[in-house]
């Protein structure tokens, strides 16, 4: 509705006859609402299309799915919110081109200054992909152990044992042996029983 009626502004603006100093502002600004609200508008389709197939997931037997959706939905809302941004500078005549070449440089330098980000990032596509966890498993690692809570871009939510949380790299999960208590068919129990010298051998049976 709001995109209709900035539609409408565009049509009937030059009826109005503001004075061109102030009709050249009033203009850019309403044009810059277009781009504006469809990014809206696609940025909340996200989020529903994402809770649809959040419904789905929670259907199917792994937990994988589950895992991935926020990730996914994560990733999607930046490239909208990136692909908003240049499509409202370009509606506004802003030459983006040269943006895109700065970017291209100025990305290659951030990535060498966030290597670590990165391979936590990819690490979460490979814990995704690789499934060596899952949430609610009990892991054992170099370094801890715990139960995962939740599996983020960056890191891993752990609950110890001590009831305390902590966060693990997922780049630092990925290169490490990961024990999976939670994956066992059995869990062996062993115990000692003390009993007296006096005690019947039917009892000890028992």
């Amino acid at each position: 509705s709001f995109l209709i009626v900035v539609f409408g502004l565009l049509a009937f603006l030059p009826m109005l006859e503001i004075p061109i100093a102030i009709n050249v502002w009033v203009a850019n600004i309403v044009k810059a609402l277009v781009p504006v609200t469809i990014t809206l508008i696609v940025y909340r389709s996200s989020d529903l299309i994402a809770d649809f197939y959040s419904v789905l997931a929670s259907k199917t037997e792994t937990t994988v799915d589950d895992q991935l959706i926020p990730l996914v939905r994560k990733v999607i809302k930046i490239i909208i919110v990136v692909l908003g941004l240049l499509y409202i500078l370009s509606v506004l005549g802003v030459e983006i081109t040269p943006l895109l070449a700065g970017a291209s440089v100025g990305g290659l330098a951030l990535a060498l200054a966030a290597q670590d980000t990165l391979k936590n990032f990819f690490g979460s596509i490979t814990i995704y992909t690789d499934s060596p966890f899952e949430v609610g498993d009990w892991i054992v690692f170099d370094g801890g152990e715990g139960v995962v809570e939740e599996i983020r871009v960056r890191s891993t939510r752990l609950r110890t044992f001590h009831n305390s949380v902590i966060s693990v790299p997922n780049g630092q999960l990925t290169n490490v042996q990961i024990d999976n208590m939670g994956q066992r068919e059995y869990r062996r129990y062993s115990t000692q029983l003390s009993i007296l010298y006096s005690t019947p051998p039917e009892r000890i049976e028992k």
